[in-house]
């Protein structure tokens, strides 16, 4: 049983060598400085342009309103023949795929049009290249980027937007090279604010280079600004003009007009930190905070001039029964009942006007 076991591990070493040897003599038969070199297009004709097949499949996007930007992750797959990276897989024992590095192998420049921060699409020597015996290369990457995304606020919580971006070939121009073709996947997951409500794409050609143009309509859910924002709102607009019910000898009525004030003075605080600080569209919500401020100070005004208008009747009624107390056909007063009469009146005065 030993012995068996020993004979089936040294063949197995003896195979895996054997393949490695095989891999390493194919990769050095391709890859000679006399027969290759990855600063030129790996075409027989130069008049042949090389085709791209583009896969995109995001996963998560994210807009960030303040600074008029979409975030997004996703995977990207880019596939193109070199035309000196062909073999036969009978005289390499069946080898029909490998792997190198994309600083052996001419490679594409890619990079992302609108995108905010790095423009470049990276492949660096951490990202593999397939090779297929065929000459089709593949690469195969995740990322995540920034893409400008010019929103339109008007109809904030319920907005659309529409955002863009290109992927273009950054170096050759599109005799040389064309995007033959493209799949726009989604693998997005449920959670988050957006809703993606339709994404397209299609081939154009930008400054004079092959690009694939990709746009996404995405729609805002709304329900956490209705029940936080929206809501609260209402309810404060039907409240305001009830502070003219509140009875001005209350002491209430101008507390609770003010208090009001300053809340719309938050609410707008807090939807301005929001939204991005553009001149190009304004929200309809925003405004409609603004009309609620300037009604809610004409109603506080309005209740100021009724506190002042009882305050002032209250006086005049508490002058006059104080004054209906002194006989007029009394002659004269004691010293000290004059005093004592004064003192109620003065006090009167002085209780009304605190």
């Amino acid at each position: 049983m030993d012995v068996y076991i020993s004979a089936t591990f040294v063949l197995f070493i003896a195979c895996s060598s054997a393949e490695y040897n095989t891999n390493l003599k194919l990769k050095r038969e391709l890859l000679s400085p006399e027969r290759y070199d990855p600063v030129f297009r790996p075409v027989n004709n130069t008049s042949t342009k090389i085709e791209y097949h583009l896969v995109l499949n995001y996963a998560e996007i994210l807009l960030i309103e303040s600074e008029q930007m979409m975030t997004f992750s996703f995977w990207i797959e880019i596939n193109w023949i070199d035309e000196f990276l062909t073999w036969d897989p009978n005289l390499y024992e069946g080898i029909t795929d490998l792997t190198l590095l994309p600083s052996t192998l001419w490679t594409p420049h890619f990079g992302m049009f609108n995108s905010i921060g790095d423009f470049n699409i990276q492949v660096n020597d951490r990202s593999l290249l397939s090779v297929n015996y065929t000459g089709m290369v593949l690469l195969e990457q995740g990322m995540y980027a920034n893409i400008e995304c010019i929103m339109d606020i008007t109809k904030f919580p319920f907005d659309v937007q529409v955002c863009e971006f290109h992927i273009i070939d950054l170096y050759m121009t599109s005799d040389k090279t064309r995007f033959k073709d493209f799949e726009l996947l989604s693998s997005s997951i449920s959670g988050s604010q957006w809703m993606v409500l339709s994404h397209t794409g299609r081939i154009v050609e930008k400054f004079g280079k092959s690009a694939v143009q990709f746009q996404f309509i995405i729609k805002r859910l709304p329900d956490f600004y209705l029940i936080t924002l929206v809501t609260p709102l209402i309810v404060s607009s039907l409240l305001n003009p009830m502070v003219i019910l509140i009875p001005a000898s209350s002491g209430e009525t101008v507390s609770v007009a003010v208090t009001i004030l300053l809340s719309y003075t938050v609410f707008l605080n807090v939807v301005s930190g929001i939204l991005p600080k553009t001149s190009s569209s304004i929200s309809v919500l925003s405004v409609y905070i603004m009309i609620l401020q300037g009604l809610s100070a004409v109603y506080t005004i309005i209740c100021i001039i009724l506190v002042k208008m009882d305050i002032k009747h209250n006086l005049f009624n508490c002058l006059r029964k104080r004054s209906a107390r002194v006989d007029p056909n009394m002659k004269a007063f004691s010293s000290k009942e004059t005093n004592k009469e004064y003192v109620k009146v003065t006090n009167c005065n002085v209780q009304l006007l605190l």
